[in-house]
């Protein structure tokens, strides 16, 4: 049920969650401010809401449980688990005799089964084989009313999350079977349940006050429900809060972080390595095995100051959000960002003419390479369209348009495989006439009469950072330091920075420049008031570019052998 509301003249709807998705979104209601005093207005804008809440209802009973849901899930029910089988511990069960403790090579029965348990669920998430962990599934999905598609990927992850759950439930138990209750989760376990009493954490009521994890979950709903931040943005906050859930490691009520247990947080994070996630050596350990091993290597880079600084601002976003919705009384995390200093070097630095001139005389243009036209044109747009590195790798082939008597480019974020950095980055942008001569709309056509969805089939969309840049990253940043410059500051961001720098110079109304670089206009009364900017004059200022100074005549894309290259592959 839907009830639209008004008070202190403003309108605001509060929409009933439905009973049997409660236990996924993580409300009971949803309360919505329409931004707005007329009636008229607020009707329309709450059909807009209600379609959206609609569909996100819709895939919350299709079983759409987002990760840290099933994180959330399997987490209670290792602990509920673990709890159980010290219990049995009390009333002697699983408990060796003197014999068997004197015998270290025999811990008895217990010990065997937990070992070979454990084994063969190793070797069930090698092999990929459900089959053994559906039961146990079944049971937990059943006890908490969720109901998932067994062909579903939702469910098979949740087997293998399972998997692992069980294989880490029987490593502690038998660790405690030998009598060792210094293992990292009984550790771990001990200091929480001293809370009361720790530095770091508050006191307060645990069995009634909100878990940070609930917390979280309900902060992001919201975000995604409001649309007040896109999905680029929300993944970005999913990081920052995935990151302190596991420097803190367990679960814990969010009103007990302290101001100090925020500080340790902002400490852990300047230790930690960069791309943490990516790095084989890192990505999936425990941080306090993490920081073992970054310890002694002087030469690791580690998260900079900007994006420890970005992640604590995150933080405490969250953490105003809970005072606003009463689940603390004041933002411990305030004031932890670490600002920059005024004056200091560019993070990142446009090209030289001699680096350009490197890049136009490389092997990707001088010997070029028909099978991979990503490759060839990537550069060259970034150089003249100044466009992110991901807005041009996620290029369908219809974003490419007439306008006005222009050649376009459309850049959007209007396909779910698609996202765009800022609202700003949205903008349609005329096709610099040297790309046209190197042959770039002569590619656009011909992947058009094929039929082809994406611009450049090669490229994969990967869920890794949800996008299509992942491979393609980190094959320019090879190229880049072997061909053109191995320094700090240069890197393909680094074509932005040249194309401002260079109409900058060349006195071009700021304006203009965001229009083609989809930054946000700093005066007022154009980004408020003013339209975007129609093709004319941004096709007129990227002339102003007049090839850098460059003669790109003796470059040009082999179109034709790239189409007998494609159909010798039956593509």
């Amino acid at each position: 049920m839907t009830y639209l509301l008004k008070r202190n003249g403003s309108f605001y709807i509060r929409v009933r969650v439905p009973k049997d998705v409660q236990h996924i979104i993580k409300m009971k209601e949803i309360k919505l401010a329409l931004k707005t005093r007329t009636r008229k207005d607020a009707k329309v804008i709450t059909k807009s809401y209600i379609y959206r809440l609609e569909r996100i209802f819709t895939l919350a009973r299709c079983g759409m449980l987002t990760d840290s849901q099933i994180a959330e899930l399997l987490n209670e029910f290792k602990h509920k688990t673990l709890k159980e089988m010290e219990d049995d511990r009390i009333q002697g069960k699983g408990v060796m005799t003197h014999k068997e403790y004197d015998d270290p090579e025999s811990y008895g029965d217990y010990y065997e089964y937990l070992d070979e348990s454990r084994d063969i669920l190793k070797e069930a998430l090698v092999t990929n084989d459900l089959k053994s962990i559906e039961s146990a599934v079944d049971d937990l999905l059943k006890a908490k009313s969720i109901a998932l598609n067994k062909d579903s990927d939702q469910y098979k992850k949740v087997c293998r999350e399972m998997l692992k759950v069980w294989v880490t439930i029987y490593e502690i138990e038998m660790e405690r079977v030998k009598g060792n209750y210094n293992n990292d989760y009984d550790r771990r376990l001990s200091s929480v349940s001293k809370a009361q009493v720790s530095p770091i954490l508050s006191t307060g009521n645990s069995t009634t006050d909100k878990l940070l994890s609930e917390v979280i979950e309900e902060h992001l709903n919201e975000k995604a429900i409001t649309g007040k931040a896109n999905a680029l943005s929300i993944e970005s906050y999913q990081e920052s809060l995935k990151l302190m859930q596991a420097i803190l490691v367990d679960d814990v009520p969010i009103k007990s972080l302290t101001i100090k247990a925020f500080q340790e947080i902002a400490m852990t994070m300047t230790k930690l390595p960069k791309n943490m996630n990516v790095i084989n050596e890192y990505k999936g350990q425990p941080i306090n095995v993490v920081l073992e091993l970054v310890k002694d290597k002087p030469d690791v880079k580690l998260l900079s100051q900007e994006s420890c600084s970005k992640h604590m601002s995150r933080i405490s976003s969250l953490m105003k959000w809970a005072v606003k919705h009463d689940y603390v009384a004041k933002n411990n995390a305030e004031g932890l960002t670490m600002k920059k200093k005024k004056g200091g070097e560019p993070k990142r630095f446009p090209f030289t003419k001699d680096e350009l001139k490197k890049l136009i005389e490389s092997p990707l243009y001088t010997k070029t390479n028909a099978q991979k036209p990503h490759e060839f044109f990537l550069p060259l747009i970034a150089l003249f369209q100044g466009m992110r590195m991901n807005e041009i790798c996620q290029l369908d082939v219809t974003d490419i348009i007439h306008k006005d008597g222009y050649d376009c480019i459309d850049i959007n974020d209007n396909a779910p495989d698609k996202k765009l950095k800022t609202p700003n980055a949205r903008r349609i942008v005329p096709v610099h006439p040297t790309l046209k001569a190197i042959g770039f709309l002569d590619y656009v056509e011909y992947m058009r009469q094929q039929s082809h969805r994406k611009l450049w089939t090669a490229l994969k969309f990967t869920k890794k950072d949800n996008s299509y840049k992942h491979q393609y990253s980190k094959d320019w940043n090879n190229y880049c330091d072997k061909f053109i410059v191995d320094a700090k500051g240069k890197d393909f961001h680094s074509f932005r920075y040249t194309i401002v720098n260079e109409l900058k110079q060349k006195k071009v109304d700021q304006a203009l420049v965001s229009g083609i670089v989809g930054h946000e206009n700093s005066i007022i009364t154009y980004s408020t008031y003013g339209s975007d900017y129609e093709p004319k004059p941004l096709y007129e200022t990227l002339l102003i570019l007049d090839n850098y100074g460059f003669d790109f005549s003796t470059i040009k894309f082999p179109v034709e052998e790239f189409i007998n290259y494609t159909k010798s592959k039956g593509r």
